[in-house]
């Protein structure tokens, strides 16, 4: 049976390549935004805290210094990150492990804070497939030759499975929020699974493009959905247009905003031929 999928980018905002995403909080005060993320990748792993500003300030955020950043598993690991930059902090020596359990901890401002993650088992990505994209938006007689990526991998039977695909041109993040659930396709060999990009991140022969496959737990991905749909609440409407659009759903207890997130990781990596 053939699972069909395209994913259309909802653009988020981001410093460099890592996931620092900026939240339009739903409050008129000043939040605590903690977005974390380890894997079964050899770090290091960042965790990033800032505040926001008020609704009417969107993409206004301060760094937030001084923090204890905690992370531990349920093995008996242990290790406290170190502050690289003005609310960066950084592992040093964590390895992720499928299906061991994290829990982060956040000591700041006189408040604690903390959440947990399942480092699922990783889905894995068998190849991708580019070819010129003939229902694009945007080609034309000046534009012929843009391109679409194909994604084929295994989804597990009887297994729910969340993922996450970044996108890189030429080593530099492109593209949106992608994600994928086996709600319709358990157990299925997924072999039609692709992107389709904004005209300024179209790809031509001879770009080098990586897509990795992350595999990601419910809460992660409640979070990253519900941030679509506030996001494109936000785009279709602003502040004047309608009513701001809700928090999304995350693990943080003691109101914190943001994610924290166990992941593993599987990448693939291609030239478009010339």
């Amino acid at each position: 049976m053939k699972i069909y999928f395209m994913v259309l980018p909802i653009i988020i905002m981001l410093f460099g390549c890592e996931d620092v995403i900026e939240v339009q909080i739903n409050d008129a005060d000043p939040q605590i935004i903690i977005e974390a993320n380890i894997s079964d990748n050899y770090g290091p792993h960042y965790t990033y805290i800032t505040m926001s500003t008020d609704f009417y300030k969107p993409n206004e955020y301060e760094g937030v210094s001084g923090a204890e950043v905690i992370i531990e598993d349920n093995n008996g690991f242990r290790e406290m990150l170190t502050e690289i930059s003005s609310g960066k902090y950084s592992t040093s020596n964590i390895l992720g492990e499928a299906e061991s359990q994290y829990k982060m901890t956040v000591n700041v401002n006189r408040q604690q804070y903390s959440a947990l993650s399942t480092l699922p088992v990783a889905l894995k990505l068998d190849s991708v497939t580019a070819e010129i994209d003939n229902r694009g938006f945007h080609n034309d007689e000046e534009n012929p030759d843009q391109y679409k990526f194909d994604c084929y991998f295994q989804d597990r039977p009887g297994v729910k499975d969340y993922a996450r695909f970044k996108v890189y041109k030429n080593g530099v993040r492109v593209g949106g929020n992608f994600l994928y659930q086996d709600r319709l396709s358990d157990g299925n060999y997924i072999d039609y699974f692709y992107f389709r990009f904004d005209e300024d991140d179209d790809f031509f022969a001879g770009d080098t493009v990586t897509i990795e496959l992350i595999t990601i737990d419910l809460n992660t991905f409640n979070y990253f959905n519900e941030l679509n749909d506030a996001i494109a609440s936000g785009n279709n409407g602003g502040i004047f247009g309608s009513a701001a659009p809700g928090n999304p759903t995350n693990n943080w207890d003691n109101g914190a905003f943001g994610y924290f997130g166990a992941n593993s990781v599987d990448s693939y990596t291609l030239i478009i031929p010339e």
